[in-house]
């Protein structure tokens, strides 16, 4: 359009000096013509790109935020960091959102769970001391303590479940592990100790 535009004014200028014909003078005024008006389209075109790239831009955007707010969905989070002690699902496999997925732990602190019968349980308070002996660990005895007195009994067995935390903790320990524990109720120091096969009605012995 430059171009055209200073060829039409150069011959503006010349015809009036008689030294381009009517012709040329026209061909200069119509090429500087055309050029304008596809200049003024090719502006109008590149606004109209220039808007719809935009559009797209934001929209793009959009659903980049969609997407990552859906991949958020289905990213599983655990609640502690812990040691991942089985995978109960495999890659493909569906799941919803009642699926257990792993099994995560602290390695470093196991709870030791236990019932007692009902008859018993007004005897357990917590901070009781447990003596504890794990099938894994026959030669050994621990000490533990009462943590936790679950209020409400299971109906079927008839027993409270009670919680109880080591007070030094074996090495090596997993999940679902078997061991033994013995609440202690009373304590007596310098007691004299006999079998009990040598009472007589819980309370009596019978000297030589």
């Amino acid at each position: 359009m430059v171009t055209d535009s200073t060829q039409f004014a150069r011959n503006t200028v010349l015809k009036k000096e008689g030294g381009v014909s009517d012709s040329q003078y026209e061909q200069s005024e119509l090429a500087y013509e055309t050029s304008k008006t596809n200049y003024a389209s090719a502006i109008t075109q590149y606004n109209d790109y220039y808007r719809q790239l935009k559009f797209n831009s934001s929209q793009a955007k959009k659903n980049l935020e969609i997407s990552g707010s859906a991949q958020k969905d289905f990213m599983v989070y655990s609640e502690i960091e812990g040691k991942v002690y089985s995978m109960n699902k495999l890659k493909g496999e569906m799941v919803n959102i009642q699926s257990e997925l792993a099994i995560i732990g602290d390695a470093d602190k196991f709870i030791l769970e236990m019932q007692v019968d009902e008859r018993d349980s007004l005897q357990i308070q917590v901070g009781q001391e447990v003596i504890v002996t794990l099938d894994s660990y026959e030669d050994s005895v621990f000490e533990a303590r009462i943590t936790k007195i679950n209020p409400i009994m299971d109906t079927r067995s008839k027993t409270f479940l009670l919680e109880a935390e080591f007070v030094n903790q074996p090495t090596v320990l997993y999940p679902n592990m078997n061991f033994e524990a013995n609440i202690v109720l009373n304590s007596k120091d310098s007691a004299l100790v006999i079998p009990r096969m040598y009472l007589v009605n819980e309370n009596y012995v019978l000297d030589k």
